[in-house]
């Protein structure tokens, strides 16, 4: 099969088809499977994979599943607690002339068919870091109209939603500095805080037991908050409300085809 056109859906198109409940658009033929995690080899790939004409989920939670689906992270989807345990490999083969950006609602009619799933939208308060611009302003490098990654560059361009997303914390990550456009931001610095903090947090609890362990999530214990402030940016925490998809039911199993 030739490639699919990649384009945007227009956002006034698809919610007028979600509305209407007219050209829902479904994956053409779908494989789901339970992964058994006692059974399953390590270093076996864990995510998403889609392209033009294929969207694959490998070993991804239900609950992680119905984010994707919502368009929504993990932690904004409100399902029993075994949803985020049970996972599933999916692979679905995308009708021709489909966008890429219809894949989420692809996945929603997907669980909905064959997971009896039915869910309702609220709004819930949640504890976040604020991703805001320091006192004496950012010091970051906007992206050169000419700009070219170089191959194995550890210098990347990303917009700050992007870049606040990086930031794997104990609690979600929120840009609000309100800076537009694209930054070269050195992306190394975050995995490495995080993996000294690890370390840290492994020998600390070898050394000492009884002792109180380094959390390697919390942006002053892993050095995340040092490294965004030479940024000329800072954490902050604080509470907001964001959108919640809550499940009113969902099945374990998927029914068959």
């Amino acid at each position: 099969m030739g490639s699919l056109p990649i384009r945007a859906l227009p956002t006034s198109l698809l919610l007028a088809a979600l509305v209407t409940g007219q050209n829902q658009p479904a994956f053409e033929v779908a494989s789901i499977k339970p992964v058994d995690r006692s059974v399953r080899p390590s270093g076996l790939r864990v995510g998403d994979r889609i392209d033009a004409g294929r969207a694959e989920y490998d070993s991804v939670s239900l609950t992680g599943l119905i984010g994707r689906a919502y368009r929504v992270k993990s932690y904004q989807v409100s399902a029993p607690d075994w949803a985020s345990t049970t996972q599933f490999d999916i692979a679905a083969k995308l009708p021709d002339g489909a966008w890429l950006d219809q894949v989420p609602e692809m996945l929603q009619d997907l669980l909905i068919r064959r997971f009896k799933l039915s869910v309702h939208r609220d709004t819930r308060e949640f504890a976040v870091y604020a991703l805001t611009v320091g006192k004496d302003g950012p010091r970051l490098t906007p992206k050169p109209p000419d700009y070219n990654l170089s191959a194995g560059s550890l210098i990347r361009p990303l917009k700050m939603d992007d870049y606040a997303r990086s930031l794997v914390l104990d609690r979600p990550v929120l840009d609000m500095t309100g800076l537009q456009g694209e930054f070269l931001i050195d992306v190394s610095q975050v995995n490495q805080s995080i993996a000294d903090a690890r370390k840290r947090e492994r020998e600390q609890a070898t050394s000492s037991p009884g002792a109180p362990t380094i959390n390697p999530q919390n942006p002053m214990e892993s050095g995340l908050a040092g490294i965004v402030q030479k940024l000329g940016l800072k954490l902050e925490a604080r509470k907001s409300p964001l959108p919640v998809i809550v499940v009113d039911h969902v099945e374990k199993l998927p029914s068959e085809n």
